[in-house]
């Protein structure tokens, strides 16, 4: 379980290079750059408010117990990550219309 959780924090590294890449990139600058790295924040901050909204309300209705919510929140915003390096990468390959 331990190398699983290392390679996870591995992959949740080289996704959060590829995309501070994307954004000191030339590309990032012009218009259609612009457009996708809007895209990608409006929709990580709208995860982002969702799951930290869904995950207090589970722990105050007792649902994850208390020892458990900061590895649970450590998780949710690794794979957060991984989700923004994913959407860049299929923004940048496709049209943005």
């Amino acid at each position: 379980m331990f190398w699983l959780k290392l390679l996870f924090i591995g992959v949740s590294v080289l996704c959060t290079w590829y995309v501070m890449g994307f954004d000191d990139n030339e590309e990032r600058k012009d218009e259609r750059g612009l457009k996708i790295q809007l895209k990608r924040n409006n929709t990580l901050y709208g995860l982002l408010f969702v799951g930290i909204t869904l995950l207090i309300s589970l722990n105050i209705a007792g649902v994850i117990s208390t020892q458990h919510l900061p590895d649970i929140l450590l998780w949710f915003v690794l794979s957060l990550n991984v989700f923004g390096a994913a959407l860049t990468y299929f923004h940048k390959h496709r049209a943005i219309g």
